[in-house]
């Protein structure tokens, strides 16, 4: 199990009133409530839509009379039901199989294999349906939904908690979870196999499938090929949106939910220790966005300057975001778009989903509006010896409290009036504390500490 403190040094609060823009241009429209875009490795795009059809768009945005799929009489669209997802095997060209997720009558998750029609390629089989695996759900949201394969050549897939926060943290189910699959070679009267190093391979009490857990509704997630990484967007509950990365070699990762939203406690009783779980790359608030959608690390060739940056979304905000390769996280102005999924084309450049409107967007990543400064945070020393200092950047601290990892307050203070503040703690325990930042506009940071 990797474990990862990520000790803060600078960070950032951004703020949306004056941020930046991308360009976007309309590629091509007539889409009902899309959800999800792949690529076949050819110039076309595929456009799931949650009413159960997939759609081709060609390279020049056209696209043909009939769908690629419809399985529209298979499934529940209700809540955040529908089709979810859609992924080709990785030997497509020669073997035309495809995966896709939907939310089956029954309002339970069904992930099924299909196989393009041996004559037309720009037709699916209606015929070829292979179950690989379905489990319950008892709430029509939270199903997280998406499907891929890895650079390890297995197939993964996220699933919500249900809406049962007591999910994530239960190795007996699929819920809250990574699921990975070896769906060439099926072994145990399943049409998959279990991958050898998945943490429960073998177990005859936790689920064999789970590869990471501890998430609440990891609605999207994607490889970053030549890091061998995946990176994996959690829809928080209140507080905190949250962005993961973590390398695809190792398994078992725990991410923490409901014991922390984020790296924010949330309901620690009975939690693993710290040091079992894995917090977040990046993360923002509710001041911020709604609910993320998560991206694709850029690898395309024509904006050289975003290079190796994580893009994403967030719906209900309308903005869009970057995690550039210093770690650090940047925000737009909101569009207006309704933002659903982004997706890639087979040279790696970026187009997104606008779900109300039924419209997909090709992203130039040229901003067209400077920077605004954001308020930045310094804490240090960190690690310290029970003695450090908090400087605010033009701002004026309010309050400053210090939690242990449970969510307990030991220390606070308030009623400053400057922008740096010298913090002498009394005796206390090594280990890892949150410090707990207000300036004078109510706005909060948290942040961790250790202490030596």
């Amino acid at each position: 199990m990797r474990t990862c403190y990520f000790l803060l040094l600078l960070s950032t609060i951004g703020t949306l009133a004056r941020a930046q823009n991308f360009s976007i241009e309309l590629f091509s429209s007539g889409f009902n409530q899309p959800l999800d875009i792949q690529n076949a490795g050819d110039d076309r795009l595929f456009i799931v839509e949650k009413n159960g059809l997939i759609k081709i768009v060609n390279g020049d945005g056209t696209v043909p009379p009939s769908p690629f799929v419809d399985i529209s009489t298979k499934i529940d669209p209700s809540g955040e039901g529908g089709l979810l997802g859609l992924a080709f095997h990785p030997d497509y060209s020669n073997n035309g199989y495809f995966y896709v997720n939907y939310v089956d009558l029954n309002r339970d998750l069904q992930i099924s294999r299909f196989s393009v029609s041996p004559g037309d390629g720009n037709i699916a089989d209606p015929n070829s349906e292979l179950p690989i695996l379905n489990y319950e759900h008892d709430n029509v949201f939270h199903y997280g939904g998406t499907i891929g394969f890895g650079p390890d050549g297995y197939f993964y897939i996220s699933t919500g908690d249900d809406l049962s926060s007591d999910n994530a943290q239960n190795t007996t189910n699929l819920k809250g979870k990574i699921l990975r699959l070896d769906v060439d070679n099926p072994s145990g009267g399943n049409n998959y196999g279990i991958p050898p190093d998945n943490p429960f391979a073998g177990s005859t009490t936790e689920s064999e499938e789970i590869w990471a857990y501890g998430l609440r509704n990891p609605w999207k997630f994607s490889f970053d090929v030549p890091e061998n990484t995946i990176w994996i967007a959690d829809v928080g509950e209140s507080t905190v949106e949250e962005i993961n990365r973590v390398s695809i070699i190792e398994s078992g990762y725990n991410f923490g939910w409901p014991c922390y939203e984020g790296s924010m406690p949330h309901s620690t009783l009975d939690c693993p220790p710290v040091n079992e779980l894995e917090f977040p790359l990046a993360e923002y608030t509710h001041d911020i966005g709604f609910a993320i959608i998560g991206g694709y690390v850029y690898r395309g060739t024509s904006f050289p300057d975003f290079y190796g940056s994580y893009l994403f979304a967030d719906i209900g905000s309308d903005i869009l975001g970057w995690v550039d390769e210093s770690e650090a996280i940047h925000f737009t102005q909101p569009y207006g778009r309704n933002w659903s999924s982004l997706g890639v084309d087979f040279s790696g450049e970026i187009y997104l989903a606008a779900f109300t409107v039924g419209e997909i967007y090709k992203l130039d990543l040229q901003l067209s509006i400077p920077q605004y400064q954001e308020h930045e945070v310094f804490l240090f020393p960190n690690p310290t010896k029970m003695e450090f200092s908090i400087k605010l950047k033009e701002h004026v601290i309010s309050s400053v409290t210090i939690l242990d990892l449970h969510g307990r307050k030991l220390w606070s203070t308030s009623g400053n009036s400057s922008s740096d503040l010298s913090i002498k703690l009394p005796l206390m325990d090594r280990g890892v504390y949150f410090v707990k930042i207000e300036d004078i506009s109510g706005n909060v940071s948290l942040r961790k500490i250790v202490l030596e």
